[in-house]
């Protein structure tokens, strides 16, 4: 197989020819599927003032992020069904789509109480979605609002969840709000919001609006409990980095796991668009060589 624009020949599996850097063929769509958030793509002369958007790897989606919801009534938990959701969040943050898949299955399969169908079920919506599985999130998605209460708060964050996935982002913004109202300092309505107001995928371009993003991730990040630190401090990282705030978004990277490549690509970004080339290098190069050849445009200038 060869690139259409320049000629040069693609391996199987390569997303992006390494002649001229443009999207493969019949792999762009696939690749646009796996990923669920962004950053931005620096192009030249490499300084803070030329960022545009740009797509990166990591297992938090993208405006689609999984929230570890946790079993609250004590009394109606099924121990196998604790068991299973708790292992497949551990793998989602580890980055293992597959097994993290495997056991929230499990778990929604065992649920018996409608609270814990209800819990299940949207994280294994939330899992699909960032696995790019749109169909299968949906279905979940519209299984677990069956086990709400008609509006109330998961009632309204379900559906602004569904409204997204099918293409009504006006509609999600609405049920998003309306969750707000009812749970103003709850993690997840905040983080939701944060990441609908990031549209990272340049799916809405009207409603986008960095700074409103920021204010949400500083608010989901504050109310965050320790299952759902990880994720707030990551989202919050990205929201700096998307309103050009590359210092701090570097400070809250470095709260992270910084042996996940996608973060190492992110702090590669950062530091490369503060063009301190020294400290970007080593983590453009730890995400290249785990896979994220996204990091080679920015290789191949030094």
């Amino acid at each position: 197989m060869f690139c259409t624009n320049c000629g040069n020949k693609i391996e199987g599996g390569q997303r992006f020819c390494t002649g001229c850097g443009d999207p493969v063929k019949g792999t762009e769509s696939e690749f646009n599927a796996q990923i669920k958030q962004a950053g931005k793509k620096i192009k030249k002369p490499w300084t803070a003032g030329r960022v545009i958007k740009y797509v990166v790897v990591t297992i938090l989606v993208l405006g689609l992020l999984s929230i570890k919801l946790i079993f609250s009534a004590i009394g109606l938990v099924e121990q196998d069904t604790v068991s299973s959701n708790d292992q497949g969040l551990a793998a989602l943050d580890s980055g293992d789509y597959e097994s993290a898949t495997q056991h929230l299955e499990s778990a929604a399969d065992s649920a018996v109480t409608s609270q814990n169908k209800l819990i299940t079920l949207t994280n294994l919506g939330y899992v699909y979605s960032s696995d790019g599985k749109y169909t299968q999130a949906l279905a979940s998605f519209k299984e677990a609002l069956d086990y709400t209460t008609p509006n109330s708060f998961d009632y309204y964050l379900i559906s602004g969840e569904i409204a997204l996935l099918e293409g009504n982002p006006q509609k999600a913004l609405q049920n998003y709000n309306k969750a707000y109202d009812l749970r103003p300092n709850d993690f997840q309505i905040n983080n939701a919001l944060n990441l609908f107001y990031l549209d990272m995928d340049d799916a809405y371009p009207s409603l986008a609006n960095p700074q409103k993003a920021l204010g949400y991730a500083l608010t989901a990040h504050r109310v965050s409990t320790s299952d759902t630190k990880g994720t707030a401090t990551e989202n919050l990282a990205i929201a700096y980095f998307i309103n050009e705030d590359y210092t701090k978004a570097i400070a809250y990277f470095k709260q992270t796991n910084q042996d996940q490549p996608y973060i190492q690509l992110w702090l590669g970004m950062s530091y490369y668009v503060l063009e301190d080339y020294e400290t970007a290098k080593p983590y453009l190069q730890r995400a290249y060589n785990a896979g994220l050849y996204e990091a080679k445009q920015f290789l191949d200038t030094y």
